[in-house]
């Protein structure tokens, strides 16, 4: 029968439900798809990597790509705690996300910018020895044309550019999510919400087109070339001049990215993991919604992570318009 898998004893206290049998259930499907409900039509707890648990439910109709998501005020923990959370993508394959409200300090965003430095000199140094080395045993002209040292050239650049423009004046950064923080500016978990109607993006929100409520696009750096960063770079720059620091007229990195696997947000909406309901969510966002964020906190303010957004998140929490699952799950 192979391996039993056996709950650590803390995880067997918190949730008394047969967390074997749905290990299993997960591993052995009979028609080869994961169960979306256990046989009393409840949110299947499953048990993944490391013995830790993930809710799974029936999809929820009203959640759709662009719905904002909005923590449960019982929520905690230092990514997710009175989280504002914006779908960018949503479908059968799972959820991605960006928190909205989660802005970094002044000093934190320099400390991030001279690490970023520091790792875009690094590769770049490798990439130069590599060359010369291919240069050595195959000569200039088939150093010039290796695909492996083009593309390594590309995401440095790429790199390059991503600090260059989280330098540039206008420009914030906030904490998107858990996912690919640690590989800071070469992550493909990177977003750039900005303006700029040319530059290529995959999400629009859409506003009145005045000033205080654009149009904004949200675009993935890792689906960029390095030059159409380093446009964005110029297009802010212009920006600023123009705009400074009005309200709608920000662009906002956001690093690393919030995700969820397939039927896993239904299962937090559902309440299959804490209870109760992880989230309430409301419409699509507006821009002004956005950018009704706190600006650049003070240098060096030391105030925790956790409580930087708790205003904006209190103004979603308090919203006449903002849906909650009803506790008989429908």
């Amino acid at each position: 029968m192979g391996n039993r898998y056996v709950p650590k004893q803390e995880i067997m206290r918190r949730y008394p439900d047969d967390v074997d049998q749905h290990f299993h259930a997960q591993q052995g499907a009979e028609n080869g798809t994961l169960l979306q409900v256990d046989p009393a039509g409840q949110p299947l707890l499953r048990v993944i990597e490391r013995g830790r648990l993930v809710a799974q439910g029936r999809p929820v109709p009203a959640i759709t790509r662009g719905t904002v998501l909005v923590a449960n005020e019982d929520f905690t923990g230092d990514f997710f705690g009175k989280a504002v959370v914006l779908l960018v993508d949503h479908g059968e394959n799972g959820s991605t996300g960006v928190i909205l409200n989660k802005n970094l300090s002044e000093a934190e965003r320099v400390h991030q910018i001279i690490d970023a430095h520091r790792r875009v000199e690094h590769a770049s140094e490798e990439l130069r020895e590599a060359h010369e080395k291919l240069e050595e045993e195959q000569g200039k002209v088939a150093a010039s044309k290796d695909k492996a040292l083009q593309e390594g050239t590309e995401i440095a650049l790429r790199g390059r550019a991503m600090v260059e423009l989280l330098a540039t004046p206008g420009v914030e950064l906030r904490m998107g999510g858990p996912v690919g923080l640690e590989d800071f500016p070469f992550s493909q978990q990177l977003l750039i919400l900005h303006p700029f109607k040319k530059v290529k993006s995959e999400f629009v929100l859409k506003g009145e087109g005045t000033p205080e409520d654009p149009d904004l696009y949200l675009s993935r750096p890792a689906l960029l070339r390095w030059e159409d960063i380093a446009q964005i770079v110029v297009r802010t720059r212009e920006h600023h001049t123009r705009w400074g620091f009005k309200a709608g007229q920000r662009i906002i990195v956001f690093l690393g990215m919030s995700g969820w696997g397939p039927h896993q947000l239904a299962g937090e909406l559902r309440g299959g993991l804490y209870g109760k309901a992880a989230w309430a969510w409301s419409a699509a966002a507006r821009p002004r919604d956005v950018f009704r964020l706190p600006g650049l906190l003070p240098r060096n303010a030391r105030v925790p992570l956790l409580a930087r957004g708790g205003p904006f998140w209190r103004l979603f929490w308090e919203s006449p318009t903002l849906q909650r699952m009803e506790a008989d799950g429908s």
